[in-house]
């Protein structure tokens, strides 16, 4: 027990330095953000009122990119993915990794797509009815945002069909509010393995997105008075995902007692 002190010791010794130095290093960069941040003040505010002036036209233009981009790319890459599966012979791995592969990347695409989409929609609610130029961007915007939304669920409905004809054993429809559980449950070992050390990255990842959303969102309002909603929306989603994994580790740790 002893020894076993001295080691934990030794490693904490080890780690403060590094620790120390970040902290100060953190001191000095919000040292000077707060510097800069007041004396380019008012410069700030001229650059920060233009891109907000041309926001609707800027959030719109990514949209229709992305938009017009899944499309274009998803469904010839879908179709690739079901002739690959259909001359599959059921035997060799390759042909299932590729498509695998293909499909992930694909989902991922998809997944930017829809939050672009989203956050274009929000933008156009907020400025649509500003002046009528922008206001027909907000019309022309709210169409696409419908009609990608419904295109890109249907090609997400399909690739996940594709997946279960190429895995029988795979379960669960997109349009189940069950979904992610059951696909979940369908999984063998080695794939939930794998879910499990990209949920474990992603949490490490968000862990510190959040430090540096809060930090961001504190600056803007410090500076230029965007009010404090935007710190409280990150702060509360902050508390929500540390909650949910520590209540999950407590919940695990109890069933493998009982």
């Amino acid at each position: 027990m002893t020894n076993r002190k001295n080691e934990i010791r030794k490693e904490n010794r080890r780690s403060i330095p590094l620790f120390l130095v970040l902290i100060v290093i953190g001191g000095i960069v919000g040292g000077l953000i707060g510097f800069f941040g007041t004396y380019f003040e008012d410069s700030l505010n001229i650059g920060i009122q233009y891109l907000v002036d041309y926001l609707p036209m800027i959030i719109f233009g990514i949209m229709l990119l992305f938009a017009f981009g899944t499309q274009a790319l998803g469904w010839p890459i879908y179709m690739h993915c079901r002739k690959k599966l259909e001359l599959w012979d059921g035997e060799e791995d390759a042909t299932p990794r590729q498509i695998n592969l293909s499909i992930g990347y694909l989902m991922w695409g998809i997944t930017v797509n829809i939050i672009i989409a989203f956050l274009s929609f929000s933008v156009s609610i907020t400025y649509g009815f500003m002046n009528y130029f922008v206001a027909g961007i907000f019309t022309v915007a709210v169409i696409i945002f419908i009609l990608d939304l419904f295109l890109t669920i249907f090609l997400q409905q399909k690739l996940v069909d594709l997946l279960k004809e190429m895995n029988p054993e795979k379960k669960g429809s997109i349009y189940d509010v069950k979904f992610q559980s059951k696909w979940l449950e369908s999984c063998d070992e080695a794939e939930k393995l794998q879910i499990y050390q990209s949920s474990w990255a992603s949490y490490r990842v968000m862990s510190h997105v959040y430090i540096f959303a809060w930090m961001i969102t504190f600056l803007a309002n410090l500076f230029f008075d965007v009010g404090i909603f935007s710190t409280v929306i990150i702060s509360v989603l902050w508390l929500i995902h540390s909650s949910v994994y520590c209540y999950k580790s407590i919940q695990l740790d109890s069933s493998s007692i009982m």
